[in-house]
């Protein structure tokens, strides 16, 4: 904040940085310690020098208390700042986290209440990480079919139907139908995805059954969604509680999909406690 910040606007800044240290702990946190100062930096220095620098104001807000974070290991972090050359790559990802933050703030938000549901299994958290999903800005639906496409394919049905003897208006009909499956599917979605993830961060991140895991989470927020959902047995709780983390575990892996996270942030990635909770949860 070399060129200052309003007072209405500087929490902002903080709250997205507090996200991007959460995003990469893999755990829900607070701001704390936050301090201000009504100088400028080089306002700062002078008083240094001259002996008037009064000091900073301490901020408090009232926020409610993170749960108690079990336990923290630095490297389950995708970044890192033990040396350098990690320093480099932390640096790197805390601007293009916050150059991001306008495309990804909803992301961000939801990000931070799916931290914050970790220790409970519930229809809420899974609702949540559905939002979670839906909000990530590479998640959104691409076309299946071209729409050229449909109109050869529409054409040539339609010649089809003339030869059977079907009428012309035929052909509307049929280009309507073919309309319908021109959005890829949740299955096309998550494939495209997936394959993006292995891309980057090696082909064990995620394991083959994940996207089964993920269409039965979207099976699952149907059912919490329109009613009280209560598991059957134990067998379909675990299926559930897996499909959960299946879901927070792939928006966890596309949310740190474009930050420019060195070779060694790579390979911790999948040791984050999102994604670990996720590999290792019984089904």
């Amino acid at each position: 904040f070399e060129d200052g910040a309003p007072l209405y606007d500087y929490i902002t800044h903080v709250s997205c940085y507090v996200q991007f240290l959460s995003f990469s702990l893999g755990e829900h946190l607070i701001p704390s310690k936050i301090r201000i100062s009504r100088h400028s930096h080089d306002e700062m220095m002078a008083t240094f020098e001259d002996g008037s620098y009064l000091g900073d104001h301490t901020v408090n807000y009232v926020w409610p208390r993170s749960k108690s974070i079990l336990e923290i290991y630095g490297w389950e972090a995708p970044v890192m700042a033990w040396d350098d050359d990690e320093l480099s790559a932390l640096r790197k990802c805390v601007v293009c986290w916050m150059g991001r933050h306008t495309e990804w703030h909803n992301a961000y938000v939801l990000m931070m209440s799916s931290l914050n549901l970790k220790r409970e299994i519930s229809a809420h958290r899974l609702i949540e990480a559905c939002k979670w999903f839906e909000e990530i800005p590479l998640t959104k639906v691409q076309r299946a079919i071209m729409k050229e496409h449909i109109d050869a394919i529409a054409s040539a049905a339609a010649d089809k139907a003339g030869e059977l003897g079907y009428e012309a208006a035929m052909k509307s009909r049929i280009a309507g139908s073919l309309k319908t499956i021109r959005p890829e599917s949740h299955e096309d979605r998550f494939l495209r995805l997936v394959k993006l993830i292995r891309h980057k961060f090696g082909q064990s991140t995620l394991p083959e059954g994940v996207v089964a895991h993920l269409r039965r989470a979207i099976d699952f927020r149907g059912k919490t969604a329109h009613g009280h959902f209560i598991p059957a047995d134990e067998a379909e709780f675990r299926e559930f509680s897996k499909s959960v983390r299946a879901m927070e575990a792939t928006c966890y892996l596309l949310t740190a999909l474009e930050l420019p996270i060195n070779e060694g942030g790579r390979k911790r990635v999948q040791f984050n406690p999102v994604v670990r909770d996720y590999l290792l949860a019984y089904e």
